[in-house]
């Protein structure tokens, strides 16, 4: 029996994600991972039913696409959202999983063009720019992730998360000037969080700039408090 209420739906899409997440680690193979995938599609599919719901299709996808690449599955999670998009099924959150799935790959240049498409669709947020950018700067390309932290500007979605993948990227590059400006804008925009001043505490870290780590420790404890993994990076310095 198809389930009809918003609850229902609900409930039955945590039981297919539950069911999902068991059965996952047991597919050792590519065509065992391959036939559970077919059937966690044929199972969205009913319980999405005859009258289309946008929405649950998309994200009950979206998670099963994230279990897939948590699990390393990513051509499999790709292959699921595209299926998805074809159907009708995209969103940002989608989009946002495919961009990370090629990021987690290093295929940059897919990812941003990806970027683009969901831009001029109207399904840009922040977590489509930060990851690209997290993954230019792992890649040593600065460039290219200030220009993707531009265009996140522009679209006025630099938030906390977008300045925290910059600053890494900076700190990856030795450039912590640059980081701490990024810093400073985010501060005047009021798009900053704990995350974004461990960042850059981080940063003045991993450049070997102790007494200013110290020194935005001691406001970040005053403004936003810090995490328990920056306390112990600072505490070896000592």
């Amino acid at each position: 029996m198809q389930p009809r209420s918003p609850f229902e739906k609900r409930h039955a899409a945590l039981a297919l994600l539950k069911w999902f997440d068991d059965a996952l680690p047991s597919a050792k193979t590519s065509s065992t991972i391959t036939k559970l995938v077919r059937e966690a599609r044929d199972r969205v599919e009913a319980l999405q039913g005859t009258n289309a719901d946008k929405p649950f299709f998309a994200r009950t996808v979206c998670r099963l696409a994230h279990a897939l690449r948590r699990a390393g599955c990513i051509p499999e999670a790709i292959a699921l959202i595209e299926w998805a998009i074809q159907r009708g099924g995209e969103d940002a959150y989608v989009y946002t999983e495919l961009i990370q799935c090629h990021v987690q790959r290093g295929e940059l240049v897919c990812a941003e063009r990806l970027l683009w498409v969901a831009e001029e669709r109207g399904y840009a947020r922040p977590a489509l720019y930060s990851s690209l950018i997290a993954g230019y700067g792992r890649a040593g390309k600065l460039g290219h992730a200030k220009a993707i932290f531009t265009a996140a500007e522009s679209q006025r979605l630099a938030d906390a998360h977008v300045s925290t993948a910059m600053i890494h990227s900076y700190a990856l590059a030795g450039d912590t000037e640059s980081a701490r400006r990024t810093l400073e804008n985010a501060k005047a925009r009021g798009a900053v969080n704990a995350g974004v001043y461990n960042a850059m505490i981080a940063a003045y870290l991993h450049n070997r700039q102790w007494a200013k780590a110290r020194q935005l420790f001691e406001e970040a404890k005053r403004k936003t408090g810090v995490d328990g993994h920056t306390y112990r990076l600072l505490s070896r310095t000592r």
